[in-house]
């Protein structure tokens, strides 16, 4: 019995120590094992993406009492600039009324194709080729605008279509006469204006600037005059509430092409958005190749967490950017260019004037070599090492194609490996 218990005691402190040198052979093995990237020249975008707030110049433009919105006929479209004073809407009655007035409008728009048409069709010079390029352009413009919910310009594109049309009917030899369709189009006209479509009021723009009929209520939710005055840590940008809209609010005016992204970043960020510092903007919801160049123009640091908020400034407006309020931004701060290499290559090492240098180990036959290297961008994964003509020249710089040691223990200069 006694023999049994001794022989499996013995098989168990056997077993142990099998494992043991099992483990310990394999961690000796990947301490010795070098593994290694070729330097290569390459370019890293420093950005970072963020949740923005837009905060715009805008004033709200409202209707007399007791009329709406429904009451209006616009005399001008989203994203139009229009100048001081100028009428921008007419107020009617009723909202049928501004619907058939509407409806009048484009009525006398076909007539005058159609009158155009009539004229023009015993002088028309034009090659069929070159009206059926126009008409595929005016269809990619119509898809195009569509795609964007763009409805002034789609009805726009609708009547160039329509011209076209006809035009290359004309072209064709056929025998058009629009002279009855005109008629019964007069007809339809003076059939709806025998209600008397009248406006009672005209409304004028009190200022000049970029006129948009859509309101977010998000419109002085940041005073855009004080704007460097107002304590963002106190905002939860990410949950502003928009505000109740009255019903005869009918649109705004954007008064400046000035706009300021406002957004948070990680305290980390702050070297590189100093104020007065260039960065591009760009917006993934328009397009994740459009930038737009930017300006930091504050920077506040906020005293109960980790974070900076950052006011951007951009001095550029469109139909598009008139309508941003809470967006997803990606800012990049710089591009940065030269040798790229893994940031657990490199290495510092003191020098005769008990300072350090920057450096990575490369394998040099059967041999490591140190090589210097000067980091202009590091994060945890990569660094960016300076490469120009200086850094060519020197033999003991970091040369593109060298096999760099990006693992591995108890590296030094000259040391031999296989």
């Amino acid at each position: 019995m006694k023999k049994r218990k001794s022989l499996k005691k013995a098989v168990t402190v056997v077993i142990i120590f099998v494992v043991l040198i099992l483990v310990m052979s394999r961690f000796i093995y990947e301490k010795c094992v070098y593994k290694y990237e070729i330097a290569e020249i390459g370019e890293i975008k420093n950005s970072a993406e963020t949740m923005g707030f837009v905060v715009r110049d805008e004033e709200i433009l409202t209707a007399p009492e007791p009329y709406t919105k429904e009451n209006l006929k616009y005399l001008y479209s989203d994203g139009e600039k229009i100048s001081c004073n100028s009428s921008f809407a007419e107020v009617y009655p009723s909202e049928d009324k501004a619907s058939a007035s509407y409806m009048i409008d484009n009525i006398n728009s076909e007539i005058e194709i159609l009158e155009k048409l009539n004229e023009k069709k015993y002088n028309i010079s034009k090659a069929l080729s070159a009206v059926n390029s126009q008409i595929n352009a005016e269809i990619n413009n119509l898809f195009f605008s569509i795609g964007n919910s763009e409805i002034s310009k789609i009805q726009t594109i609708k009547k160039k279509l329509r011209y076209l049309l006809s035009e290359r009917q004309i072209i064709l030899g056929k025998n058009v006469d629009f002279t009855k369709k005109i008629l019964n189009l007069k007809s339809e006209k003076n059939e709806i204006n025998s209600d008397k479509i009248y406006p009672t009021e005209i409304l004028k723009f009190p200022n000049s600037g970029e006129f948009i009929s859509n309101i977010d209520g998000y419109e002085k939710t940041v005073d855009y005059k004080n704007i460097f005055d107002t304590d963002f840590e106190k905002i939860d940008l990410e949950n502003i509430a928009p505000k109740s809209i009255q019903k005869n609010v009918i649109g705004k005016i954007i008064k400046s092409e000035s706009w300021y992204a406002v957004c948070n970043l990680d305290l980390n960020m702050s070297s590189y958005v100093t104020q007065g510092t260039e960065i591009n903007l760009n917006i993934p919801s328009l397009g994740p190749e459009k930038y737009f160049p930017s300006r930091v123009e504050a920077v506040q640091k906020h005293s109960s967490d980790q974070k900076i908020t950052v006011i951007i400034s951009c001095n550029y407006m469109n139909k598009e950017l008139a309508n941003l309020r809470k967006e997803n931004f990606k800012i990049t701060f710089d591009n940065f260019k030269g040798i790229i290499v893994k940031s657990n290559s490199l290495h510092k090492l003191s020098n005769n004037e008990n300072e350090y240098d920057f450096g990575v180990y490369v394998k040099v036959g059967n041999y490591l070599k140190w090589k210097l290297v000067k980091p202009i961008f590091l994060n945890k994964d990569v660094v960016v090492c300076k490469y120009d003509a200086e850094e060519y020249m020197n033999e003991n710089y970091l040369q593109p194609g060298d096999n760099v040691v990006v693992s591995g223990n108890d590296l030094y200069i000259g040391k031999k490996i296989t």
